[in-house]
């Protein structure tokens, strides 16, 4: 809608022909660094981690997948830091739809853009997008979340949601460094959908 900034275009261009010589230079240490199952995402916007990476997940049902999946090597573990979450990071699917099932105080946040928020949403979630939350300093955080929670503030868990985990995670780390205890749910607001068994067995997404 606002068109394309002249340097976005010179950046991701230099980061793409970067792999190329990465693939290409097979002898060299260059080529274990490629970016063979993940994807590299650039945000201008934010400052703080303006580079962050995707994990592509193979389709085993597609032939060239399945013939390559046991011989290409992967980058080593902990290159992607918001790439998955651990057990201490995250909430996955299941846990997270059977506690909204038995109404478990929750304070679910929508860290997706407004526009993305305003379209698709889970009923009872507040949008703070991961762009403000990033710029913002602790103390504000702790009281953002204390104006969230208002009288809910015993036993009341809180929930990153996104599409699909990536954002969430990185507010996380983000609320985490504030003093929040905050949870991701992994694999995003795909997978919960994915772990209804039924339309009616969450509340709306609305």
């Amino acid at each position: 809608e606002n068109g394309v900034l002249g340097p976005i275009v010179g950046i991701v261009g230099s980061m793409a022909a970067l792999e190329v010589l990465k693939v290409l230079a097979k002898s060299s240490p260059l080529h274990a660094s490629c970016l063979r199952g993940k994807m590299i995402c650039y945000d201008a916007a934010n400052i703080s981690q303006p580079i962050y990476m995707v994990k592509l997940p193979r389709q085993p049902k597609t032939a060239d997948c399945a013939n390559v999946a046991s011989q290409q090597q992967l980058p080593p573990e902990g290159c992607c830091p918001y790439m998955a979450g651990d057990a201490s990071d995250s909430i996955s699917a299941s846990e997270l739809r059977a506690r909204l099932l038995a109404k478990v105080p929750i304070l679910l946040l929508d860290v997706r853009h407004p526009s993305h928020f305003a379209v698709c949403r889970l009923k009872g979630a507040h949008n703070w997008p991961l762009s403000q939350i990033s710029f913002t300093e602790p103390k504000e955080c702790s009281q953002k979340i204390s104006d969230l929670l208002g009288s809910h503030t015993d036993g009341c868990e809180i929930v990153c949601v996104c599409r699909r985990g990536n954002d969430s995670l990185k507010a996380v780390h983000s609320l985490r460094n504030a003093g929040v205890q905050a949870w991701n749910l992994q694999g995003g607001l795909q997978k919960l959908m994915a772990a209804a068994q039924e339309p009616d067995s969450l509340p709306a997404l609305t």
